[in-house]
């Protein structure tokens, strides 16, 4: 008998470390698949936050671009509005993709978008005005004219603004997680 309990004995010594062996592993291996799992959220805000960054440099671009054409005139300043008008649709494809999993920043982004996209006429218009010869800010009637185009503009500010301040408060919540993870 004396026999038996040494093997029972021999089982358990053995046993027991084996077994805490794998239910460590088992939360080790859990922890890193939650860590992984918050790190790529935290990727991803940042690739959604890079993605707006470029979007709003487009923008500035364009506006830049105008502004500079209807001071001087000269058409080598339209340069960085034709090229930021060509790429801003593809920009603002990306950017509906990554929040694509948030109504919320869809419907700012969707705001934004409309606001560029009452402001893209009002840019042709005036470039227009000034291939023409007529000076777009020096006329007392296109005072309107100029104050529109600031207003859309402010509006695509102030609605990216929202959109940026969600998305780093989600960075932040993210980056949180991960640490506590």
């Amino acid at each position: 008998m004396e026999q038996n309990n040494f093997r029972a004995l021999l089982r358990r010594t053995v046993a027991v470390p084996v077994l805490a062996l794998v239910v460590l592993a088992s939360v080790f291996v859990w922890e890193v698949k939650s860590l992984k799992a918050s790190m790529q959220w935290v990727d991803h805000t940042d690739q959604v936050i890079s993605a707006n960054w470029e979007l709003m440099k487009l923008t500035i671009d364009m506006e830049t671009g105008v502004r500079g054409y209807l001071g001087t005139g000269r058409e080598e300043f339209l340069q960085p509005y034709n090229e930021a008008n060509r790429d801003i649709d593809s920009k603002f494809a990306t950017l509906t993709q990554l929040v694509s999993d948030n109504p919320a920043q869809q419907a700012r982004l969707a705001a934004i978008r409309s606001h560029c996209e009452e402001w893209r006429p009002y840019a042709a218009r005036t470039i227009e005005l000034r291939g023409r010869g007529r000076d777009v800010y020096g006329e007392a009637g296109n005072y309107e004219t100029s104050l529109q185009g600031k207003q859309l503009m402010d509006s695509i500010r102030a609605e990216d603004g929202a959109f940026l301040t969600v998305e780093e408060r989600l960075r932040n919540e993210r980056v949180q997680s991960a640490r506590d993870t």
